[in-house]
């Protein structure tokens, strides 16, 4: 049976169909759908698949628990690569978009990865997650404070002085 394949004003997707299909879905054909698409969610992302899948249910709001570890992985494989910024910037935004009071764990190593070429991305890791009170309240995230982050602006140590409220 051959999957079909929708074309959009932003290229070839097998998932833009899916975007309508929280609105009329019932409780029990969503919890279907996320034990469908979950497992190509949570693996390797060396399967572009696993990318745009794991993007879909961060973004829908279907799922809080996304395991955060491959991008997160991958963000530790590219830090050094000046040319993989585009893939790091892809990945950052897989992260700001699963964090949840569920996965810190791995909000917490991305964080703590340093490299000058990550700061870019870490920043606003940390300003979208201060809007979030379980971030805020993280006890794990209290070194955010007085970390490494602070002193490099002063709009960055702003959000960081929201951390723990």
């Amino acid at each position: 049976m051959k999957q079909a394949v929708w074309y959009t004003p932003v290229g070839r997707s097998t998932l833009n169909y899916l975007s309508g299909f929280k609105i009329g879905a019932t409780k029990e054909e969503r919890a279907q759908l996320i034990e469908i698409l979950r497992p190509y969610a949570e693996r390797s992302f060396a399967d572009p698949r696993a990318r745009r899948i794991f993007m879909y249910l961060s973004e829908s709001g279907l799922v809080d628990d996304l395991d955060l570890s491959f991008p997160v992985d991958e963000i530790e494989l590219l830090k050094d690569i000046p040319l993989a910024r585009g893939v790091i910037s892809y990945d950052t935004t897989l992260v700001i978009h699963g964090m949840s009071s569920k996965n810190l764990e791995q909000v917490e190593r991305f964080l703590r990865i340093e490299s000058p070429r990550l700061v870019d991305f870490q920043v606003p890791t940390i300003e979208e997650g201060t809007r979030k009170k379980f971030f805020r309240q993280a006890p794990e995230l209290r070194w955010l404070k007085e970390s490494r982050f602070r002193g490099l602006d002063k709009r960055t140590d702003k959000i960081l002085d929201r951390m723990g409220s």
